[in-house]
């Protein structure tokens, strides 16, 4: 156990110093005593405002949502992995985050963020979300329960054509500036994100993130199947259904404050696994802060490679995700025999 709040200690230790890097690089670098002054004295604000916007508004508000995107992928892909018993189960999977993007996309693309306000983009990812998690978990069920392999499939499908209802949402988007801005999303990305979507989606997340995390032991225990979960005193089908409404409250939360962002949900609980061990109620603060690490650094990567132009924070998880996956993937059919 102290093994174990040490290294929540070292990873906490890391967001923070992952979080000051963020804010301290850019195309102007500011050094840590001008940040802590101008966080902390307004005559400093005061007199600086152009530093002072860069600090607060941009670079500050960039990694909070790099975070908490970070963290709810991470925990998502964390719960997805033991609800489905699975490795390779994240987020993108069960067309959580396709439904999300659609909903999203249809926002961006119709021009209803100018029409409706800040609330008109997280609103739409929720209900994308909380709409494909509901088909999908509607063509999983049978007989009263949802099997595994039923629901992974499902995911598949619907993830595909929710992902061809995105094309076509560019192709109706009707204008240039309109359609750079749908494909800068499914591209992943914390350049339009605002204080508004951060307050927004900040509660959620934490939310969800302790009723999984209060939900550990039952999360454990589906490690030995469905039925012998049952048999020591797991509550399988309402655990499903919680894992299931908190996974696509997470993953709308971060496609909402950052587009569209593959593997990470992949990527962090595997690692924190590796660190911490197979127990959730360890596993999921701990592959959180993994998540929020990974993301913070991911898009101060993309914003340093060649300022001021910008790299997608989604192509830099996928360049790192994708050979990731397949690793992953090797190790399964290894184990498999095959």
């Amino acid at each position: 156990m102290k093994r174990r709040l040490a290294l929540l200690s070292l990873l906490s230790a890391a967001v923070a110093l992952a979080a000051v890097a963020g804010v301290a690089f850019g195309a102007t670098p500011l050094p840590l005593s001008r940040i802590l002054e101008l966080l902390f004295s307004s005559e400093a604000r005061s007199a600086n405002p152009t530093d002072a916007w860069i600090v607060l508004n941009l670079r500050l508000c960039r990694v909070v949502a790099a975070g908490l995107a970070g963290a709810a992928l991470s925990v998502a892909g964390a719960v997805l992995q033991a609800l489905l018993r699975n490795p390779l189960a994240e987020p993108y999977v069960l067309g959580v985050s396709a439904g999300a993007s659609v909903g999203a996309a249809a926002v961006v693309a119709f021009g209803f963020t100018a029409a409706l306000g800040g609330l008109a983009l997280p609103t739409a990812a929720f209900l994308g979300a909380l709409a494909s998690t509901a088909l999908v978990y509607a063509l999983a069920r049978s007989g009263g329960r949802i099997p595994g392999p039923t629901l992974l499939l499902s995911g598949v499908v619907v993830a595909s054509v929710l992902g061809s209802l995105v094309s076509v949402l560019l192709f109706l988007s009707g204008g240039q500036n309109r359609m750079e801005a749908v494909i800068l999303w499914t591209m992943g990305g914390f350049s339009e994100v605002d204080w508004a979507r951060v307050a927004v989606t900040v509660v959620p997340i934490l939310v969800c993130a302790v009723v999984m995390w209060a939900l550990g032991r039952d999360l454990n225990l589906l490690a030995f199947g469905e039925d012998p979960a049952r048999f020591l005193g797991a509550d399988v089908e309402p655990l499903k259904v919680t894992a299931l409404i908190a996974t696509a409250l997470l993953t709308a939360c971060a496609v909402a404050m950052g587009g569209v962002i593959g593997f990470v949900g992949l990527m962090a609980p595997h690692a924190a696994r590796r660190l911490v061990g197979p127990d959730h109620r360890i596993l999921i603060p701990s592959t959180a802060l993994l998540g929020a690490v990974l993301l913070i650094l991911g898009d101060l990567l993309g914003r340093s490679v060649h300022p001021p132009l910008e790299i997608p924070v989604g192509l830099i998880t996928a360049l790192f995700g994708g050979p990731f996956f397949l690793v992953v993937l090797r190790g399964q059919f290894r184990r498999s025999g095959s």
